[in-house]
């Protein structure tokens, strides 16, 4: 579809109506820009360059002629007005060419930013595996289970502990045993949610599909009867 071209400019609307109306009698589509602003305020006509008059860039020749005969131009000026409104009709394309090249190389920019950052960010199984987990506490059916490993048996920089959480890149996990000692299992994570199985005497505390949030160096696994909150350990 042809663009809109400024033929006249006009100080009020109403000078613009009527050359408008005399085009739209002879078939020719107008376009009264900045109309309702200056009409709102008749100051506002200098300051955007007054109310434009625009035609298509195919019925440009024949409002010429139309104003021309209407006694509006001189000849002299129609061949300006033409020459004009095609530079600015080339100014105009050149400028949505170079706005839609923009928006183009924005939108390519953002979806790139995007993949990015999701392909930087590290997996479910590898912030569980970065580090050994303290376990600060331990609750089955809403009742605390205090529970040591060997593996660590005092607090660190003043967290209480009730043993080592530990996800191993083959898929087996420890937890806190019985007498001190730890257990091993197996462990599946699925998105936000984690399955620990193949324990032996903690089966029936730490067996079980879990939540999973991570909120720092805080991890809080949750099933339908255990809830167990740990720290990361800095080493």
């Amino acid at each position: 579809m042809h663009e809109f071209v400024t033929i006249a400019t006009f100080t009020l609307p109403h000078e613009a109506s009527i050359l408008a109306a005399r085009l739209e009698d002879e078939g020719i589509e107008t376009y009264l820009r900045d109309e309702l602003t200056v009409q709102q305020n008749n100051f506002y006509s200098h300051a955007l360059g007054g109310v434009k008059l625009q035609v298509r860039e195919n019925d440009v020749e024949n409002a010429l002629k139309i104003m021309q005969g209407s006694g509006y131009i001189g000849e002299h000026a129609a061949k300006e007005i033409s020459d004009s409104a095609a530079i600015n009709s080339i100014d105009e394309k050149k400028q949505k060419k170079i706005k839609r090249i923009f928006i183009f190389v924005f939108v390519l920019t953002a979806i790139l930013t995007i993949i990015a950052y999701i392909s930087s960010r590290p997996t479910m199984e590898e912030l569980l595996t970065r580090k050994s987990w303290n376990i600060e506490e331990i609750t089955f059916d809403s009742v605390k289970v205090h529970a040591a490993t060997r593996t660590i048996s005092i607090a660190w920089k003043n967290h209480k502990s009730e043993g080592t959480l530990i996800f191993f890149r083959n898929g087996e996990v420890s937890l806190p045993g019985v007498g001190g000692s730890s257990e091993n299992g197996q462990w599946i994570v699925d998105e936000d949610r984690i399955l620990i199985h193949g324990l032996g005497q903690m089966k029936k505390i730490f067996e079980g599909i879990y939540s999973i949030k991570i909120d720092g160096n805080e991890l809080v696994l949750r099933s339908r009867h255990t809830v167990i909150r740990c720290t990361r350990m800095p080493w």
